[in-house]
């Protein structure tokens, strides 16, 4: 890519690679306000262009208008976290504790899978009832799948990048597999042995695929057309099977208290962003049923750590962000409406 500066933030985005919207990609309602404007890409430092992010009236979502058409938006991937190859291991919610906890969690994560964990707690399974909100949190942390209702159950993972979460349920019995459009984090996920591909929705469904259950990790807010989406991903579960989502809700405590520093609006690469409700009606418009909210744990003092070190034009380093979150640690989360994420499962009923 050719910059006209050292720091490409300071440049403009091609005009030709624009795309304006005039109405909210949501709901096409056309009554708005502005939310945001010189919104830059303040996180990464990546990608060019000053962006403007709007309120839609009708369904309180926010989007970015104008923003970059479905051509161009690589551009604003070229330095980003999905590229590395993660430890996925590591990663799964047992391993994030230490001691008895790790133990406790592990085991708990064997009685509800018939895994074989180890080291584990023989009796793993009390956690539900001894540790309430630590067993919803190690579920919430699987994405809240269900114990295998057959052999072969299936999780398709869209936006999947390095393949962390197909990992963990792999080694939970699931069948599974993962499209990324990144070519980086798919080559970081084969060298895992995980089958990911650069398969979009519409080829999956041409190719009869289906699932049991399809997740989306902070990917619904980087697509042009999300009912859309949604409406594809419905199409590609078998009858029954359920979706489950997680993205940054503009409706949250840290957004009205940080706003244009706020971490979950990444502009460019964040294109919409929901409230609960309004994720909720594209769910409903994409005639999904017995919408969920799904458990998360405290994730207030990270956001609000990551947001103050935006606000203060701080590097994101881990020391500073430890250091931050000491000062956010009694921060304990709210309603579903005002967290930080929005957390949602629904069902795609018995006739899809």
């Amino acid at each position: 890519m050719n910059r006209q500066t050292p720091h490409p933030w300071q440049d403009p985005w091609p005009a030709d690679a624009l795309e304006h919207l005039g109405e909210c990609p949501v709901c096409g309602g056309i009554e708005r306000e502005v939310l945001e404007a010189g919104l830059i890409d303040d996180t990464f430092r990546a990608a060019e262009g000053e962006w403007t992010l709007w309120k839609c009236d009708a369904c309180h979502a926010a989007y970015l208008d104008p923003r970059p058409d479905k051509a161009s938006i690589g551009r604003a991937y070229e330095s980003y976290y999905t590229h590395s190859a993660g430890a996925a291991d590591g990663l799964a919610p047992w391993n994030r504790f230490a001691g008895l906890r790790r133990y406790l969690a592990a085991g708990y994560v064997n009685a509800r899978f018939g895994s074989q964990l180890k080291p584990a707690f023989p009796f793993g399974g009390f956690l539900r009832f001894l540790r309430r909100k630590s067993a919803l949190g190690v579920e919430g942390e699987l994405r809240n799948l269900p114990a295998l209702p057959k052999a072969g159950a299936s999780v398709l993972d869209v936006g999947c990048g390095s393949g962390s979460f197909l990992a963990v349920a792999r080694q939970l019995g699931w069948m599974v597999h993962g499209i990324d459009p990144d070519p980086q984090a798919r080559a970081s996920a084969n060298a895992l042995g995980l089958p990911v591909t650069d398969d979009t929705l519409v080829e999956l469904a041409e190719k009869g695929r289906q699932y049991d259950v399809i997740t989306l990790s902070h990917v619904i807010e980087h697509v042009h057309r999300p009912v859309d989406t949604l409406r594809q991903c419905r199409t590609l579960l078998k009858p029954g099977g359920r979706i489950w989502l997680e993205t940054p809700n503009i409706g949250s405590r840290g957004y009205r208290r940080f706003g244009r520093y706020w971490r979950g609006i990444e502009a460019p690469r964040h294109l919409v962003l929901f409230t609960r409700q309004s994720l909720a009606a594209a769910l409903e418009a994409a005639v999904f049923a017995d919408i969920r909210d799904e458990y998360m744990g405290n994730v207030v003092p990270a956001m609000f750590a990551e947001s103050r070190a935006l606000e203060e034009g701080l590097p994101l380093t881990p020391e500073r962000l430890r250091e931050l979150m000491a000062g956010f640690a009694d921060l304990k989360p709210g309603l579903p409406d005002e967290d930080e994420f929005i957390r949602l499962s629904a069902s795609a009923g018995l006739d899809s």
